[in-house]
């Protein structure tokens, strides 16, 4: 069977100016992107999520906090399933000043590292500064944007690098499987018993694998998904609390509005009155 043909895609489109950089944050649908590059440089850091990024002939997996950088022409694909949030950073080398393209220039193509919780957290809000910078175009935002795309680089330069992907006892497509399941079948009550019988494999392994390469237990990535889809229902539905904490899988409004603020900091109902711009909520 022919590859299809490889795509190939280009910066301006995307760039908010004619300052040659973009910035993107967002989450995907689960996807499987087929090989292409572009004409620009391009930085993936990966705030949430799991799957696999293959660059040239290396596979790496797509982690929290994993980020890829991929020069211009560079051959790559990947495979993302659902809940996957990722920034993308697409720019030409001359918005950078020289000792930025030395750092540039010192990765070897397609480069993965993992870069440290905290500064991970630091590194989202200089690129939300970013991102705002390029939209407003105030004076001086060229030199502001360049300069955190630089520091961006100076982050990875120094971070623990990531192998390619290879595992005996795993691999990418296996715990997109797992994944899989749990994304389709969210609203249903998920064993390791159930999830290891699609590997042939027993509970108490399924449940090391799954977060050994997510970094989460199944169960935490369940209530992340529940609670993924409860925000888009919030956001584009009418209904009432009770009914979308039954059509996500809660046990009851009250188990629904815990997890809800363990994960995102605020009440369903806060965020309906943040969303919707209403003072009641029935």
């Amino acid at each position: 069977m022919a590859r299809s043909p490889i795509k190939h895609y280009k910066l301006r489109p995307h760039c908010k100016s004619d300052w040659p950089l973009s910035i993107a944050y967002y989450a995907p649908f689960p996807c499987y992107e087929p090989r292409h590059d572009h004409d620009c440089y391009e930085i993936m850091i990966v705030t949430n999520g799991s799957g696999w990024c293959a660059v040239g002939k290396e596979r790496h997996p797509i982690l929290p906090g994993i980020m890829f950088l991929i020069p211009p022409g560079q051959k790559h694909e990947y495979q993302i399933p659902l809940g996957t949030l990722i920034f993308n950073i697409m720019f030409s080398r001359d918005i950078l000043p020289e000792e930025g393209r030395k750092i540039l220039l010192s990765f070897p193509s397609g480069a993965a590292a993992q870069c440290p919780p905290d500064e991970l957290d630091q590194l989202q809000e200089k690129l939300r500064t970013a991102d705002r910078e390029l939209t407003d175009q105030r004076y001086g935002y060229q030199c502001l944007t360049a300069a955190i795309i630089s520091e961006i680089l100076v982050v990875f330069s120094r971070s623990e690098w990531v192998s390619s992907y290879s595992s005996p006892s795993g691999s990418p497509d296996e715990l997109n499987t797992l994944i899989d399941y749990i994304c389709r079948h969210y609203r249903e009550k998920i064993t390791l018993a159930q999830l290891g019988s699609l590997m042939n494999w027993n509970p108490a392994y399924t449940g090391q694998f799954f977060k050994r390469y997510t970094w989460k237990t199944t169960r935490q990535y369940l209530l992340e998904i529940r609670v993924s889809k409860a925000r888009e229902l919030l956001e584009n539905t009418s209904w009432s609390v009770s009914r979308i904490a039954e059509e996500t899988g809660f046990f009851d409004a009250a188990h629904f509005s815990h997890t809800f603020r363990l994960i995102t900091g605020i009440t369903p109902r806060a965020y309906l009155r943040k969303k919707r711009g209403v003072s009641k909520i029935l």
